[in-house]
């Protein structure tokens, strides 16, 4: 029984209270979600039950995000606050333009304009992907995600009267490279 508990906590966990392991030692989510919604919610309310019963235990977690799968949705979000920054009077494709403008030499946008003469749909569609393919994306905007979603489990927990003292976010960043349908978050279980 000690060898299963240092080997597969979860396993003697769920046997304990009625769970399968694989039901309470991760939690999904899809990619850039980063709020608690049903399916979170599920594994967590069980992890609620067993911390709260054994108030010597921890659980501890990383930070997860997906570089090549979470990308797009980041510079979705940046363009969409991009166009935020646009007076109403101008339109879309003026704005887009300009900034098109500041990227590249005058001749090249000229000549895009000579190109997309008369196809203003056609051009505008272009200014759109140029604009998004040219968004930069650090390292830090998937930290962002990652922590948000450390953040919103742990404050899901306390809020359930899981004690603070029993939720062990590490500070470093796991980079998830597997092509993956969600972000995983694994959970460990220690004494404290």
């Amino acid at each position: 029984m000690i060898f299963k508990a240092v080997t597969a906590p979860f396993s003697l966990l769920g046997a304990i209270f009625n769970f399968g392991d694989d039901e309470i030692n991760k939690v999904s989510f899809e990619f850039n979600q980063t709020n608690i919604g049903p399916i979170q919610k599920e594994p967590l309310d069980k992890l609620i039950k067993i911390l709260i019963n054994r108030p010597n235990l921890a659980l501890e977690y990383t930070n997860v995000y997906n570089k090549e799968l979470e990308k797009n949705q980041i510079i979705d979000e940046k363009y969409n606050n991009f166009i935020k920054t646009k007076n109403e009077k101008t339109s879309l494709k003026d704005f887009l333009y300009a900034n098109y403008l500041k990227i590249n030499k005058e001749e090249k946008a000229k000549k895009l304009l000579k190109d997309y003469e008369k196809k203003d749909d056609d051009l505008l569609k272009f200014l759109i992907k140029y604009t998004k393919e040219n968004m930069v994306i650090s390292k830090e905007d998937y930290e962002k995600i990652a922590l948000l979603r450390s953040k919103n489990i742990k404050d899901y927990l306390i809020k359930n009267k899981v004690s603070e003292k029993q939720i062990i976010v590490h500070e470093e960043f796991n980079e998830e490279s597997l092509q993956k349908e969600s972000i995983i978050i694994e959970f460990k279980v220690n004494t404290l």
